[in-house]
């Protein structure tokens, strides 16, 4: 089965306590050259206020901050590795101590349909037989669905969550939109654990990518 895509989203996320992020903008990354003057000159879209901060640069990337998190998303897959630097710019520069990190995530969000209803069908059985609902249920459908690791399996390893869910439908037909939300959550106590997590984001972002993509095609 192959569906149709209609949005990627990459996105890193830094929970930490910052006392004053209404500093961490465009132009104190552009005089840590965080960011180049290229982006500098896209920046647009600007927020600040005395708990939060937030900036585009062109149109695929986007930051915000406040005081309990900053994350960096982009949706255009060409510049993940770019967001991972910026992000990892931003933690080695933040004047906070290191023990106020807690935690990163990484996470995909996938915005996809499908060919046809059946196929859509076909999607939501595999988390759910729906044969077993026929006696309770006229015509039922899986509407959304999560699956969360119980524990995390090592130090430094990520505990994994997918969520997918109907998000609406095609114009003039019943063939839902699905989003598909993975969340890559890693545990850290400093700076350091932060930027050696945010050293493997490309590769977390890709591995999601590869399994999930696999795991769609194995749907018959």
């Amino acid at each position: 089965m192959e569906i149709i895509k209609l949005q990627d989203t990459y996105t890193i996320v830094v929970v930490a306590t910052i006392d004053t992020p209404f500093y961490v903008q465009a132009s104190w990354m552009r005089d840590r050259n965080i960011i180049n003057c290229d982006e500098w000159a896209k920046v647009h879209g600007v927020l600040v206020v005395p708990d939060a901060s937030r900036f585009d640069i062109g149109e695929s990337i986007t930051f915000y901050c406040n005081k309990e998190r900053l994350q960096i998303r982009t949706t255009d897959y060409t510049k993940i590795a770019r967001v991972q630097s910026i992000a990892d710019g931003i933690v080695a520069s933040l004047d906070i101590p290191d023990d106020s990190f807690r935690a990163v995530g990484i996470n995909n969000e996938f915005i996809f349909t499908f060919h046809s209803e059946d196929d859509s069908v076909r999607f939501g059985d595999t988390f759910v037989p729906l044969e077993k609902w026929k006696s309770m249920f006229n015509m039922p459908r899986v509407l959304e669905f999560s699956v969360k690791e119980a524990a995390f399996i090592n130090k430094g390893e990520p505990c994994k969550t997918l969520k997918i869910s109907s998000v609406g439908a095609q114009e003039n037909s019943n063939i839902p939109i699905i989003n598909a939300n993975s969340n890559y959550h890693h545990e850290v106590a400093c700076r350091q654990e932060v930027k050696k997590v945010l050293s493997k984001a490309t590769k977390f972002f890709n591995e999601f990518n590869d399994t999930f993509s696999n795991f769609v095609k194995g749907v018959q």
